[in-house]
């Protein structure tokens, strides 16, 4: 499984969907909007209504931009944003920003991250993620994030869909197949290849 999906705090979608659209634009991307049906998820996002004070995006198949996106969409919203990637149902990763602000960066197995140019070490401690951090800035509390954040460690049991309990434990809900889409924006045909032009 390939997904990444972000959910930010306090924001309505009529709010949330021109930011989306400006950082596309600021990639050459013109963003339309489409029904939930009209293009197959790996060429679209979905916007769901906000749940518990919420809103959550499901970015298309593939979008390793997650986090660049999470970080502008807090910045220019003013609020909190926390985002994953599951990456090929082997591991995930969290980051929550504040404002635009890295508050955290937690990954299930590190060793994804490393480049041949990385110093393991320095990845895994960049990666290790900050409980406090996360409680202070989003909610719940140290214990239960340490928690998810313990038992997702790769040789402690994996599980691809852990990172909804750990949202459950923020107060976030992953909204796939409990919550019908606001809103989805149709990407063009290689929209991955505009954001990635070396491949």
């Amino acid at each position: 499984m390939f997904l990444a999906t972000t959910a930010l705090r306090d924001v309505t979608v009529r709010e949330l969907l021109p930011e989306i659209e400006a950082w596309f634009d600021t990639h050459f991307i013109v963003c339309l909007q489409v029904s939930a049906v009209d293009r197959p998820q790996m060429d679209r996002l979905t916007v769901y209504a906000p749940h518990n004070g919420w809103t959550t995006v499901v970015w298309p198949t593939y979008f390793s931009w997650h986090s660049e996106v999470a970080r502008h969409l807090s910045a220019r919203l003013r609020t909190v944003a926390s985002s994953v990637d599951v990456y090929h149902s082997e591991t995930w990763q969290h980051v929550v920003y504040d404002n635009g602000n890295l508050v955290d960066e937690y990954a299930t197995d590190p060793s994804y991250l490393v480049s041949d140019l990385d110093d393991p070490r320095a990845v895994a401690r960049r990666w290790r993620g900050n409980p406090e951090l996360v409680a202070r800035h989003v909610g719940s509390t140290a214990r239960a994030i340490g928690r998810h954040y313990r038992r997702n460690r790769r040789s402690f049991g994996f599980d691809e869909w852990n990172f909804a309990d750990l949202w459950a434990d923020l107060g976030i809900l992953f909204p796939v197949a409990v919550l019908p889409p606001a809103a989805s924006l149709a990407l063009p045909d290689r929209w991955d290849r505009v954001l990635r032009p070396d491949r």
